[in-house]
């Protein structure tokens, strides 16, 4: 294979533009709880929702563990219950807080601006990469016709160059054949 193979050209383009195009899945980016919200600025909120996460974890893990009638589960659904509780009472008086609810209301709407500019990163990078293929579609299509046209020029130079050598061996041979 020599230096300018056309083939690869294309492979190569193909390739590189399918990590573009082909589209990994990607986790959706949920947004903040009103909770999540209060808990960023509240040390105490936060703590108990903690809590709550590793009672709740606890009591998953063990009823695949133990069973869910096993008097394990039972405790860690106690636990899990009780860590609720905690969680949703401290939750309950930083709603009744105006400024807790004012600073949270700015953090939902920082998350918010955030999760949109994402969103809109995305877009763009889809669109970016939709017309990056449709580019190399047309290239592969203007070289496909370049290489045509020189297919065609290549037989018509050498129907040209060669008429006379083709034609002397025909009518050699047939001549041969005659006699």
């Amino acid at each position: 294979m020599g230096k300018n193979n056309p083939l690869m050209d294309v492979m190569n383009a193909v390739s590189s533009s399918l990590d573009l195009v082909i589209d990994a899945p990607r986790s959706k980016i949920s947004t903040m709880s009103e909770l999540e919200a209060l808990a960023l600025n509240d040390k105490t909120l936060a703590s108990l929702r903690k809590q709550y996460l590793d009672a709740k974890a606890m009591r998953i893990q063990a009823q695949k563990q133990f069973g869910t009638d096993d008097g394990m589960v039972e405790l860690a659904v106690l636990n899990e219950d009780s860590a609720w509780c905690a969680m949703q009472t401290r939750y309950l008086e930083l709603r009744d807080n105006r400024e807790a609810m004012r600073v949270a209301q700015a953090a939902l709407e920082q998350a918010e601006y955030i999760e949109k500019q994402k969103a809109q990163k995305e877009e763009d990078r889809k669109t970016l990469a939709y017309y990056q293929s449709l580019q190399m579609i047309q290239k592969i299509k203007e070289r496909d016709k370049i290489d045509y046209a020189m297919l065609i020029f290549a037989l018509l130079m050498l129907r040209d160059t060669y008429a006379g050598f083709f034609r002397m061996q025909t009518c050699h041979k047939f001549n041969y054949m005659a006699t």
